[in-house]
This record gives C-alpha cells, structure tokens and sequence, in this order.
C-alpha cells in the first residue's frame, strides 16, 4: 500500500470487495422480504390454517380480466379455507375460497398468450358467478397438486381445456 493513494487507493483496487458486498446486499434484500413475508403470514393465520406457502410465485392473472398479460411476483399461500396469493411489493391480495375452486392443472398458455413455461392453472367460479381461470408459476408444482388435492378435495381433471390441449395433466 503505497502512501499516496492511502486507504482509498487500497480499497479501489480490491474489486473483489465489492462484488461481495452487492452480493450480500442482494442476498440480504431477498432475506427481508422472506422475514417480511412470514411475518405478515404469522400476523394473519393460525399455524393450523396455513399448509403450504411459496415465496417468488409468479400470477399471471385471471382470464377474465381485461388488458395485456399481468405478471406480479408474490407468495402463494394455501390455506384450509382456500388459495391466497399476495404480491411482494404493493401488497395485493387474491383470494379464491375453498368452495369456488374447481380443477388445478398444468397449462403452457394463459389469456390467450403462450407462457413458454409451464403454469398451474386454477378453474375456479368468480364473484360473479360465472367460470374464470388464474395462472401461477410455482416452485415444485407436483407438492402443490398434492397438497390441494388433499387439503381442498378437489378431483382430478379429466379433460384438457382447448387452449392447453399440448401439456398433459395433473392429476391430484
């Protein structure tokens, strides 16, 4: 360490420093959102409630809404008494009730538009009574077909909707 540069001569030439520190503040940021997020899930259910929960969950939105293809990033929760997804930073809720859920399958195209991925779609009954389909892309779907299956009593799909007629099913 030569006199004339000093402290901030040393530092400058240490780039490994600071690409440990933006990966820390990375990994950090991702960690608080978590922390965050069981906290807020801690506030509002009961242990017994609460029997699956998916942080990084990609919705894609409901077919019957209006507009371009929406894609927030958020946490699914499946409780006893349905599907809650929440969004991470503008705190959104959707819920679908238990009794309003009627099949759970795997689809590569939601509104009309191909995801390049594969989705798990929920059929379920809207507010206003008539049919809609929501998209979520989740880590390790096969546990989540699983889960509601058993949680919510939801029986197998038989038959793939038109739009999906390439991905084969599900069943849970």
């Amino acid at each position: 360490m030569s006199r004339r540069g000093g402290k901030i001569h040393y530092l400058q030439s240490q780039e490994w420093i600071w690409i440990a520190l933006v990966f820390f503040a990375l990994f950090g940021g991702i960690a608080l959102w978590q922390w965050r997020d069981k906290r807020w899930i801690a506030r509002h259910f009961s242990p017994g409630e609460v029997v699956v929960v998916s942080f990084g969950v990609t919705f894609y939105g409901c077919e019957s809404s209006p507009g371009r293809l929406p894609s927030h990033t958020g946490m699914l929760i499946l409780l006893q008494s349905g599907l809650l997804y929440r969004t991470r930073f503008l705190g959104r809720e959707f819920r679908i009730p238990k009794g309003k859920i009627r099949s759970v399958y795997v689809g590569k195209t939601h509104k009309g538009k191909k995801l390049y991925q594969y989705v798990m779609k929920v059929d379920f009954i809207n507010r206003e009574g008539g049919p809609d389909t929501a998209a979520f892309r989740v880590p390790y779907p096969q546990q989540w077909f699983s889960a509601i299956g058993r949680t919510l009593q939801i029986q197998p799909v038989t038959e793939i909707p038109e739009g999906d007629k390439d991905v084969d099913m599900v069943n849970i």
